[in-house]
């Protein structure tokens, strides 16, 4: 069946290219038809007169062939056109019950973040930065410390918009927003633990908490 209609598409394509070769001389005739016109103005004596008549005879009877072939070749697209139709018809299937059904993949968003803005935020030269040495320091399965560890600005509204969903720690602690600058009560160095038996004497431990500045 695909054979079929390839063979017809051809000999479609080809009878079109022949009618577009008989269009171009269309203008052949109109031409021919205002030289005539011409002649029979200028035509005095009985010779020039008796030419002008035979030129008007061949030039109906190539322009009544011309008309013909054109409205053959005419019926002729046509007839391969609706031949064609019907068997491109014949080729399509219904498709099968147990085909499963294809899902459309959804677009994702990055954070909320339209296909523009993501695209603007992936090109910043800072965070190109910060993303290829977190992927090397995954690579090279090392830490990452000091400026290694710097976050591009740009990425803290993203990170503190998120942090809720992704964040293990955000549900144990206080939160409290502040605007500039604040100061907070920080424990510092974890004394370490001491073991004491249930009739050794007990040990105080030492824990030393500090006024720490923090931005907002």
């Amino acid at each position: 069946m695909a054979l079929r209609t390839l063979m017809l598409k051809k000999e479609l394509d080809t009878k079109r290219k022949a009618f577009a070769e008989l269009e171009k001389r269309s203008a052949e005739f109109e031409t021919r038809n205002a030289e005539l016109e011409q002649a029979i103005e200028e035509a005095e004596t009985d010779e020039e007169r008796s030419v002008v008549n035979e030129n008007i005879e061949q030039f109906e009877a190539d322009k009544k062939a011309y008309d013909e072939e054109k409205t053959a070749l005419e019926e002729e697209i046509r007839g391969l056109e609706a031949d064609l139709d019907a068997l491109e018809k014949e080729t399509v299937t219904e498709p099968k019950e147990e085909r499963k059904e294809i899902k459309t993949m959804e677009t994702r968003k990055f954070f909320d973040m339209t296909s523009q803005e993501r695209d603007a935020f992936f090109v910043r030269e800072d965070v190109q930065n910060y993303l290829h040495e977190v992927r090397t320091a995954i690579k090279e399965k090392r830490a990452l410390t000091n400026v290694g560890l710097t976050i591009p600005e740009v990425m803290l509204g993203i990170i503190r918009e998120n942090i809720l969903e992704y964040s293990k720690l955000y549900k144990h602690v206080n939160v409290r927003v502040v605007n500039g600058e604040g100061r907070m009560v920080v424990m510092g160095t974890i004394p370490e633990a001491v073991w004491t038996d249930c009739c050794a004497n007990l040990n105080e431990l030492d824990l030393a908490f500090n006024d720490v500045e923090v931005d907002c």
